[in-house]
């Protein structure tokens, strides 16, 4: 039988018996890098309520809310929101029905070109953004779709819908056929 107990915790150390000088130069380090992180956000926070901000980091010397009340509005702040909000569900929306109705029948049925056609959606995932600019352009103008938001969720989605059927692919490979089946096979007789 292997001997299974565990060697003692001071062979197991890196530096020093006790590692003293180890955990002072780590904690050092972690506390420089924490102070390169707080640096930046105390001057975006300081001028925030600063009415007279500039580059660099300064307590404000009249502290003042009129930053906020000037971008608080419904140009700036509220229609850009809705916009965000309308572009990202309604991409998300159409990405995930195309995606499912796309991949169903290339994990379900078995044809002799269902490979290549998934190398093809795998190899759209790489095409650069710069390639596809002009036809999608082109597209666009004749569609009437420039600088509209169906536009962009349009462009968006079609970006999106390589990897997702990619991705929604493999899911249903893993469902088991029979768990489909399943509920039609119980149903009691009419």
């Amino acid at each position: 039988m292997p001997d299974t107990r565990q060697p003692p915790a001071s062979s197991l150390k890196l530096s020093s018996p006790r590692g003293r000088g180890l955990k002072i130069a780590a904690s050092a380090i972690m506390a420089l890098i924490g102070i390169c992180f707080l640096i930046p956000l105390a001057w975006i926070i300081l001028s925030a309520f600063d009415s007279a901000a500039t580059v660099s980091i300064s307590v404000p010397e009249t502290w003042t809310l009129s930053n906020f009340t000037e971008i608080a509005n419904v140009d700036e702040t509220l229609r850009p929101l809705w916009n965000s909000l309308v572009i990202s569900f309604g991409t998300a929306a159409i990405t995930v029905v195309v995606a499912t109705l796309a991949a169903y029948p290339l994990s379900r049925f078995q044809m002799r070109f269902n490979k290549g056609f998934m190398y093809t959606i795998l190899f759209g995932t790489c095409l650069p953004i710069t390639a596809m600019m002009v036809p999608v352009y082109t597209l666009f103008v004749s569609f009437q779709l420039l600088d509209s938001v169906a536009g962009t969720i349009l462009f968006m989605a079609a970006t999106f819908l390589p990897m997702a059927i990619w991705m929604m692919k493999n899911f249903m490979d893993s469902v088991p056929i029979s768990l489909e089946e399943a509920p039609g096979s119980t149903a009691p007789p009419p």
